[in-house]
């Protein structure tokens, strides 16, 4: 059984790099610039540009979808240093309250062991 922190690491944040990476970009940002607002590199941006990095077993929701655009917009706005930080940490709240998670792992065994122990 894969415990929920590792499903958040190993798809969700991915997932969600990529979906940011792709908003700042139809923002018409050079990839340089993405890396640098990103704190990746410009080849890892690149991957995740062709679906090359981030899960593609994750999926989000249109209003998820809305609130990555919003913070693509508050991560290339924003001067602080830590904005991306903490928009990743609001947009992983919002997934777990979406139950990606628990999609996850319904996906892979038909149910959900996380709910199974929450309840």
């Amino acid at each position: 059984m894969e415990m929920p922190h590792e499903i958040i690491v190993w798809y969700v944040l991915p997932a969600l790099r990529r979906e940011l990476v792709i908003e700042l970009k139809k923002m018409q940002i050079p990839q340089k610039d993405i890396a640098k607002l990103m704190k990746l590199t410009q080849a890892a941006v690149s991957q995740y540009m062709h679906n090359k990095r981030g899960s593609k077993e994750v999926s989000f929701s249109k209003t998820l979808h809305s609130e990555i655009k919003a913070s693509a917009k508050r991560i290339r706005a924003s001067k602080e240093r830590d904005v991306l930080m903490k928009e990743l940490v609001r947009l992983v709240d919002l997934s777990m309250k979406e139950k990606i998670i628990c999609r996850k792992c319904r996906l892979k065994k038909g149910k959900c062991d996380i709910c199974s122990l929450r309840h």
